[in-house]
């Protein structure tokens, strides 16, 4: 098995969370970004799966914000085998991130 570190953050992404007090402020800038390092991921895996050495068993790991992306970037997608994901906790799943995530309705409180 090969293991990929994809880094989705961007210097500029950690330094605007790094640097952002207000927890409100971070989370809307999260969700700004959200839909453009779902795609990051989705096109890493893309590549790695068309790739003549691939085993064809893509997997992701995702902590934090990265648990966010990763099931985010595998919703729905056969081409990701499995997922494993850490430290998502329900009070980072705002309306707007569920909407992304096309999970709005499933989630009862």
């Amino acid at each position: 098995m090969d293991a990929y570190l994809v880094h989705v953050l961007s210097p500029g992404d950690l330094d605007t969370i790094a640097t952002t007090r207000e927890a409100g402020t971070r989370i809307a800038y999260s969700e700004q970004q959200l839909s453009g390092w779902i795609l990051a991921v989705q096109g890493v895996v893309a590549y790695l799966k068309g790739q003549p050495r691939s085993g064809g068993k893509i997997g992701i790991l995702g902590i934090s914000l990265g648990a966010q992306i990763a099931s985010a970037a595998s919703l729905g997608r056969s081409i990701i085998e499995a997922e494993v994901v850490e430290e998502l906790r329900r009070n980072h799943l705002t309306p707007s991130v569920l909407k992304t995530l096309g999970v709005a309705d499933a989630l009862v409180s």
